[in-house]
């Protein structure tokens, strides 16, 4: 089956963590939209949905910690943005676990253009900056 989403250095933030954590993030994408092709079990879908969510919150927050570390001026502006995609993510798990919506062909195109058109403008904004400040 073709992936949703492929990795492409139009991605890269050129710092060796975030882009790693970027690709892994798209493999946790593909993984959740192979389960919903394949009518897998619910299980297998819940189970990449709750890998994705899970590693969405651990990826945002070393982001974040990297910005706020070195005075990152846009700082403010990105973490809501995580915020905002974070909590729709979690209200989605939360419907999804109570049965009352299925993991769609709308919502895999939602997750796969919010998260590369979150790294092309918002991520890669801050790119020269915390290089700049010597984070590879």
């Amino acid at each position: 089956m073709p992936e949703l989403v492929t990795w492409n250095d139009i991605y890269s933030v050129q710092i060796q963590r975030f882009d790693a954590q970027h690709k892994l993030l798209f493999k946790i994408i593909n993984r959740l939209n192979d389960a919903m092709e394949t009518a897998k079990t619910p299980r297998a879908t819940a189970g990449a949905l709750n890998e994705l969510v899970d590693y969405l919150r651990t990826h945002f927050a070393d982001e974040e910690n990297a910005m706020k570390k070195f005075g990152y001026p846009g700082y403010d502006r990105h973490s809501v943005e995580h915020q905002q995609f974070n909590q729709q993510m979690q209200d989605f798990r939360q419907k999804f676990v109570a049965g009352k919506v299925a993991v769609s062909d709308e919502m895999m195109q939602f997750i796969q253009t919010w998260l590369k058109q979150h790294i092309l403008r918002t991520d890669r904004a801050y790119s020269s900056f915390l290089v700049g400040k010597g984070i590879r």
